[in-house]
């Protein structure tokens, strides 16, 4: 279970985004855009059928309109 919002949520209703995409055999890729509460936060671009050149170019435009800082680990 995840905690969401003060609620439980399935952790196996998460498998549904991953689903979107592979279900329909379509490309899909992931950016990270930013982070809320400390947490990654990403959009998924999903793409028309054999047009997985089409989801990394736009993916490319995010990445260079919204460069996505990572912060430094400490351990």
């Amino acid at each position: 279970m995840l905690r969401i919002y003060d609620r439980d949520v399935d952790y196996n209703d998460q498998l549904f985004w991953a689903g979107l995409a592979t279900l329909p055999l379509l490309p899909a890729t992931a950016v990270p855009v930013s982070f809320v509460n400390g947490l990654p936060v990403g959009v998924q671009i999903i793409g028309p059928y054999l047009h997985d050149r089409l989801t990394l170019a736009v993916a490319r435009e995010i990445e260079q309109l919204h460069p996505f800082i990572a912060p430094k680990l400490e351990f």
